[in-house]
């Protein structure tokens, strides 16, 4: 599995080599130059906008091959470790299974599927994990992951909070690119490239949107979509840089629905770090669609199984549900990190008191952050 993802990696970025995106520094991606663009703004976000607002629902399930550099799972460990360096890691590849559902009142739902690296048991484990915005709170159960037994949390938010996925950025810049709520290209400084570029033989033209970093406003941040004025306007790649060097590109690819009109059907993604480094690298194949299907109410509902440790960040409390939906509350200072069976099958000692402003360090530690 491994090398055989290497082998698709190094198709990539040879196929990048060869339409001249490798330059000195690090990747850039351009391609061959081609006439004067003749398309205006207006031409293409009212095309995304007919797109966003004839597609009222999608659903897709798609298979992914995630390549995670080891340096780049390092310094993600230092995070999970809370600050602690572990032993170095080798790179490593996963196949999971991913599925994202959106309606057209906000609401989503995704789910994933895979084995996943776990850098407090240091070994590879089984994830399962679901992730909901029902239109006013997102709600995130993790049924099999880091801990013990499956674990959730929930918390008001928005639905740009919520949409905010890397995992389904594809999807997103395709329907919903310039959506009112959630939208994941900005605008108001957006503007067409003089020159249209030609990609797979195809005539694109280039949006660009260029600003300072809200934080440090002496580094540049530059977001380009490729779109086809003959396939709708659909984007078919994107990158952003920051102070001149490409850290996220993405390459999306199509099929004719005799109904549907262009529909993605895989995808790749390439995270590199500022040197120019792989970080991260996922290819992903579209294995099934539905678009404008009446999605049931049970996609925007989380179903927990019994036994699930519950975070509600609103109501500040922490629980396990039991059979019968009843709740076994965990007094503030009850779990000591390995006595969860014994809080299942037992009643609190004293009534519940209500939980401090700020939650104390072991409770952290009970449920996903």
């Amino acid at each position: 599995m491994k090398s055989m993802f290497f082998t698709k990696v190094t198709a990539v970025v040879v196929l990048i080599a060869a339409m001249g995106l490798v330059g000195a520094g690090g990747l850039i991606y351009r391609n061959q130059a081609a006439e004067p663009t003749k398309v205006s703004l207006d031409d293409v976000l009212s095309a995304w906008r007919k797109r966003d607002a004839r597609v009222h629902s999608l659903s897709f399930a798609w298979d992914v091959l995630q390549f995670t550099a080891g340096a780049f799972q390092n310094r993600l460990d230092v995070l999970d470790l809370n600050g602690r360096q572990g032993p170095p890691e080798p790179d490593r590849s996963f196949a999971i299974n991913r599925r994202f559902v959106s309606d057209g009142r906000g609401r989503m739902r995704f789910e994933e599927c895979g084995p996943t690296w776990s850098a407090r048991q240091a070994a590879i484990i089984p994830k399962t994990s679901a992730r909901i915005f029902d239109g006013h709170r997102e709600q995130i159960l993790i049924e099999h992951g880091e801990l013990d037994f499956p674990s959730a949390n929930f918390r008001k938010g928005t639905a740009k909070q919520s949409y905010n996925g890397q995992a389904f950025f594809p999807l997103l810049l395709v329907y919903r690119a310039v959506h009112d709520a959630i939208g994941v290209v900005e605008t108001k400084s957006l503007v067409v490239e003089k020159k249209t570029e030609i990609v797979n033989k195809h005539v694109i033209v280039v949006l660009t949107d260029r600003h300072r970093v809200a934080v440090d406003p002496t580094r540049d941040i530059v977001r380009s979509v490729w779109v086809d004025p003959a396939r709708d306007f659909v984007p078919v790649q994107y990158t952003e840089s920051i102070d001149g060097s490409v850290r996220t590109f993405v390459k999306i690819d199509y099929s004719k629905d005799a109904e549907l009109g262009w529909v993605p059907q895989s995808w790749t993604m390439i995270l590199t770090n500022e040197k120019g480094e792989t970080d991260r690298s996922e290819e992903a194949k579209v294995t099934k669609y539905s678009i404008n299907r009446e999605l049931p109410e049970s996609e925007f509902t989380l179903n927990l199984p019994t036994g699930t440790w519950v975070s509600d960040r609103d109501t500040k409390e922490d629980y396990i549900l039991r059979a019968n939906g009843k709740r076994r509350p965990i007094l503030p200072g009850e779990f000591n990190g390995a006595n969860y069976e014994q809080l299942l099958h037992s009643e609190p000692t004293k009534r519940p008191i209500k939980p401090p402003t700020k939650r104390r360090k072991v409770q952290q530690k009970c449920g996903p952050t």
